[in-house]
């Protein structure tokens, strides 16, 4: 937001997005509990269980991740306000992240029955889609430098839940549960060592094999709440894409706008149909949560 200056013509700056609730910190016992086991299961998960083989991703079936050229970029837009009306509506500890997420489960899970995808026959157990989060650590304000750092973290979508309902809670003990959990600062902990130790191939064996296991590059980004202008013009939308080697997706908010980016892999997935099921997902959730209030 170098260049960007606001309504009034004063230089632009990021609103403090700082959480708005407070999550309960575990003791010191459910501490040392919680890193063992979460330890061991960052170092399992890029060598453990694939997702399910459906329509959206049938990358198990391959020995490895390849980049074919067939990528398509697809985008829509919708207002942030009715994310909003449905965290609301939805209890006093759902935040937006936890919404939408809930939306995409809700997303894929539709995909899946339009196309008659046998793998929504399978248990809720079985049913597996997960996606790869980055989770940023708190950053210093430096003028004229920028800080970034974070860490891919491993969730699940709620595609096996039938309901939007159990969706939502589903995914808020998952966000609630790694924002308190060891798991991301072990993540970095063991990807900073791994290059301080040089060992620069390890690491990206590790993370080809993550993504392999994994359907989506999942993230939400809260960007500025009111118009900006750049070079003397108002910045209408903002559309963040990113080639990957799975799917990826990214839900930007803006001046009262949400725009969902995705860059797909269309030996798959038909960037149309998931637009008609995402818009179609986001109906039926203030139709069911909306009206049940």
């Amino acid at each position: 937001l170098g260049y960007c200056t606001t309504a009034d013509g004063s230089h632009c700056t990021l609103p403090d997005f700082a959480p708005k609730r407070t999550l309960k910190k575990p003791s010191i016992i459910e501490l040392v509990s919680t890193s063992i086991r979460d330890f061991v299961d960052v170092l399992k998960t890029p060598n453990g269980r694939f997702d399910s083989v459906c329509c959206i991703n049938k990358n198990p079936l391959k020995p490895s991740l390849d980049y074919d050229g067939k990528r398509a970029i697809a985008h829509t837009e919708c207002s942030l306000s009715d994310f909003n009306d449905i965290r609301k509506a939805a209890g006093p500890d759902i935040t937006v992240n936890d919404v939408l997420t809930a939306c995409w489960g809700g997303t894929l899970r539709r995909y899946l029955d339009r196309e008659n995808d046998p793998a929504l026959k399978q248990t809720a157990q079985q049913l597996l889609l997960r996606g790869l989060a980055p989770a940023a650590f708190p950053r210093p304000t430096v003028p004229g430098k920028v800080f970034v750092k974070m860490a891919f973290v491993v969730f699940r979508f709620p595609v096996h839940l039938s309901t939007v309902t159990e969706r939502i809670r589903f995914v808020n003990k998952e966000w609630t549960s790694l924002k308190t959990s060891p798991k991301i600062p072990i993540t970095d902990l063991i990807a900073s060592n791994t290059l301080k130790l040089g060992l620069d191939n390890l690491l990206i064996d590790v993370n080809n094999k993550l993504w392999h296991r994994t359907s989506f590059i999942f993230s939400n980004v809260p960007g500025p709440r009111e118009p900006i202008y750049m070079f003397g013009k108002k910045v209408v939308t903002l559309r963040p894409y990113y080639c990957n080697l799975i799917h990826q997706v990214i839900f930007f908010s803006y001046d009262g706008k949400i725009t969902l980016s995705m860059v797909l892999d269309t030996n798959y997935l038909k960037p149309d149909q998931l637009i008609s099921c995402f818009h179609e997902e986001l109906e039926v959730m203030k139709r069911e949560i909306l009206n049940k209030s």
